[in-house]
């Protein structure tokens, strides 16, 4: 019996085969390695014009990797091909929506809607587009229809509630909303709506009941859990890190490098931060469950998984403005300060970390309490993924090291 052949033999005696360069892609795609799976994709495509899915799959790996122009020029391609490809529709529309070209975006998510009927998440990143364009009456047009028709999609909900917020319309807003949180126990972006509403219609403390501004905790006891003394070989395991990369593109981070997933990093001193902050997260989170006063402390998931990260900002790094919709909970610890931050005569709060301001395009009526955090090595703070937040730009010598993490449930 012939012992089988991998699928990189068979590609020796069938060079340039667009169906085993796919399949070593998908694999390479299994494994993290984004540039292999690109360059396979690339040579499918070009040893097959006419193999539309290596296309489509090239494209699509494009706007995973945020290179949008690329992905447009691919994803042109396929529909030249097959313009009733819907999902190739979709991820285009994504892609001139991430550039900015929203007319476009629409005109992209409309052609998926109409190649895909019952298309709702075309539907949504459609009437969105629409609404950053400005044109407000197709919108609500397309809003009314769709949630007529999908009354449990909770991104239609939460579309249709910006849109009633940017109308001013503070109700509409705030049902809309309801709406979406009663399809989803946890949506960290109607969450946070919700309250922006609340607060424009002077329901302050129904506010804070919901977007988790007045849930920020402060961890000292997790200084016990993982000590201080251990934080210059964190520094040292965090600014040499393989997966480190300056600049990420479409990242909040600006100024500063991100590393990948440290989760099951195998070097000791990460290992050992990674467990105690699980067993410091697991007692906040039985802590929390004792006060259900607060949707996000009634809405704790069952079982849940983390993303951990480091953060390394050099002078006038900075984070943009942003909150983490995929999460329930997030984090951050800081390893490493630089002297400017924390000194006296820092009277701008440079370096800190600010909560509250509100992002994503809103221009809010009332403006929205802010709140300030000094980071000093050792300290941990929690709060809820609907929470705004950002980095202030800092001057001087020295780095700001921190580590973040996301708690994304699995289960409800």
């Amino acid at each position: 019996m012939q012992p089988r052949k991998s699928l990189g033999e068979l590609l020796v005696h069938a060079p340039g085969d667009a169906d085993i360069l796919n399949l070593l892609a998908a694999t390479a795609a299994r494994q993290g390695r984004p540039e292999t799976t690109i360059s396979l994709l690339e040579q499918a495509s070009v040893s097959n014009p006419g193999n539309i899915d290596s296309r489509y799959n090239l494209g699509t790996h494009y706007l995973s990797l945020f290179r949008y122009e690329e992905a447009v020029a691919v994803l042109n391609e396929v529909l030249a091909i097959d313009a009733r490809h819907a999902t190739a529709a979709f991820n285009m529309g994504k892609s001139l929506k991430a550039l900015g070209r929203q007319e476009e975006a629409a005109r992209a998510f409309l052609q998926a809607m109409q190649n895909q009927p019952g298309y709702t998440k075309a539907m949504s990143e459609r009437a969105d587009s629409l609404i950053e364009t400005g044109d407000f009456v197709s919108a609500g047009d397309l809003l009314q229809k769709s949630v007529a028709a999908h009354p449990g999609d909770v991104d239609l909900q939460l579309t249709r509630g910006r849109l009633m917020l940017w109308q001013r319309d503070w109700k509409a807003a705030i049902e809309a909303f309801d709406a979406a949180l009663s399809i989803s126990p946890w949506h960290a972006l109607s969450a946070a709506f919700k309250g922006i509403a609340l607060r424009e219609a002077d329901q302050d403390i129904d506010a804070a009941a919901v977007d988790g501004l007045d849930r920020l905790v402060d961890v000292p006891v997790f200084s016990q859990m993982f000590p201080q003394s251990l934080n210059d070989g964190l520094i040292d395991a965090v600014t040499t890190h393989p997966s480190l990369f300056w600049e990420r593109p479409n990242n909040s981070t600006i100024g500063g490098g991100q590393t990948g997933n440290l989760v099951n990093d195998p070097g000791d001193v990460v290992a050992r931060f990674v467990g105690a902050l699980k067993s410091c997260v697991d007692s906040i989170v039985r802590d929390m469950a004792k006060d259900p006063s607060h949707l996000f402390a009634r809405s704790i998931p069952k079982s849940w998984r983390y993303s951990i990260w480091a953060t390394v900002l050099s002078q006038g790094g900075h984070q943009t403005l942003h909150l983490h919709p995929g999460g329930w909970l997030f984090g951050v610890y800081y390893v490493e300060v630089p002297e400017t931050i924390s000194s006296d005569e820092n009277r701008g709060n440079e370096g800190w970390i600010e909560f509250g301001a509100l992002g994503y395009g809103y221009e809010p009526v009332r403006d929205p309490p802010v709140q300030h955090m000094q980071p000093i090595p050792g300290r941990l703070i929690v709060f809820p993924s609907s929470v705004f937040h950002r980095t202030l730009p800092f001057r001087g010598d020295g780095r700001r090291i921190s580590i973040a993490f996301d708690l994304i449930r699995t289960s409800w």
